[in-house]
């Protein structure tokens, strides 16, 4: 097989270290519990499945899936989760060629952002996805993010996301995921606080803080925090469904 690695899908991007971080972690839990409906019980394609976590997470709902890569130690790492009734491709995500074009639904977790050419990719997935099919897209709102993460070439607002999107697919929905963990009001206590003053302050007194401004810890969080609803304005990530409603042309 073809080894072709995109010079900007890095090791830490599309490894997927492990993290101990709880708002990493519930971020993760909320986009795949939305998942679920979208696999369950179907043969899946996920198109960028760095280490498997996606997969792995979504294990005990799909009938069958395929992840595809194109980072070497990813699908090392992914092998090595021993997920049944699953496979793992090394391949570049722009022209990857399966002999099984009929896969039910494709995901495409934080991806699309890191793609040259995004087209070619959405392209690739829909010649492997069978008609009506869902692709659920989930990607970076760049209000939030300011497109400044160095492994990204472009990030999308919701109007750019859907013109993006909708040249290959039918774009059935777009939502957004809300963070209400109390980030937004630590960020702001932070502006009070330029010289980082915080960290040598006793944790009894950083937690009342917390307490009085409605910050939960990192133990309390959850992926309830991290709702998914209609609401884009201050949505952190979007999530597009989307469906194949037009024929393939393989």
């Amino acid at each position: 097989m073809k080894k072709i690695i995109d010079p900007k899908s890095d090791e830490q991007t599309r490894v997927g270290k492990a993290t101990t971080d709880s708002v990493v972690i519930n971020i993760h839990k909320a986009k795949h519990n939305f998942l679920i409906p979208f696999v369950f019980g179907k043969k899946i394609l996920d198109a960028g499945c760095g280490a498997g976590w996606s997969i792995k997470l979504l294990e005990p709902y799909f009938q069958s899936a395929v992840g595809l890569d194109g980072n070497a130690k990813a699908i090392e790492i992914a092998h090595s989760l021993n997920i049944a009734n699953t496979s793992f491709v090394l391949t570049d995500l722009h022209d990857f060629d399966l002999a099984d074009k009929n896969f039910e639904a494709a995901i495409s977790v934080d991806v699309i952002q890191q793609m040259v050419d995004p087209q070619r990719y959405l392209i690739t997935i829909k010649k492997h996805l069978k008609e009506n099919g869902a692709l659920i897209v989930i990607t970076p709102n760049i209000a939030k993010t300011k497109n400044t993460n160095p492994v990204h070439y472009r990030e999308y607002d919701k109007i750019t996301l859907v013109e993006e999107l909708s040249r290959q697919f039918k774009v059935l929905n777009v939502l957004g995921l809300l963070k209400n963990d109390g980030s937004a009001r630590l960020r702001f206590l932070w502006h009070f606080d330029p010289f980082k003053i915080r960290n040598y302050l006793p944790k009894t007194i950083c937690s009342l803080t917390r307490k009085i401004f409605y910050i939960p810890g990192q133990n309390e969080l959850s992926p309830d925090n991290y709702p998914i609803t209609t609401e884009l304005r201050d949505a952190y990530s979007f999530i597009a469904i989307c469906v194949n409603n037009r024929p393939n042309l393989n």
